[in-house]
């Protein structure tokens, strides 16, 4: 699965799949002025998705990095993590943390689960 790239600045994604099935998504992160990867080495990050009313979480993504040095990861959900999710629109972040302990969330947007009814 080819993977997407995206500047540390604030980006925004919509994420899109329908419910029972497998999600993952490749994501490749940049510096923004020079486009070259930012090594992911010793960065913690998590991604989750919630409520848009009340920020409820209702899913944490399983986040790996593929090749650090590449600024490569992995976001997913398993087949039950999908099914738990009622059809409708979420709000997702991924944040990191960097080796110097600064924050900040690089990607966010908008998750859309689909009805696994309607997919056939």
């Amino acid at each position: 699965m080819p993977a997407q790239t995206f500047d540390a600045g604030a980006g925004n994604l919509t994420l899109r799949f329908h419910r029972g099935d497998e999600f993952a998504a490749h994501m490749r992160i940049t510096y923004r002025d020079s486009g070259l990867p930012i090594d992911l080495e010793g960065y913690s990050l998590s991604a989750w998705a919630s409520l848009f009313d009340t920020d409820e979480v209702v899913a944490e993504f399983d986040l790996r990095v593929v090749d650090a040095a590449a600024g490569l990861l992995s976001l997913s959900l398993t087949e039950d993590e999908t099914a738990d999710l009622d059809a409708g629109s979420y709000r997702w972040r991924l944040k990191w943390i960097a080796p110097n302990d600064v924050g900040r969330t690089i990607l966010r947007g908008v998750c859309e689960v689909l009805d696994e009814r309607r997919a056939a």
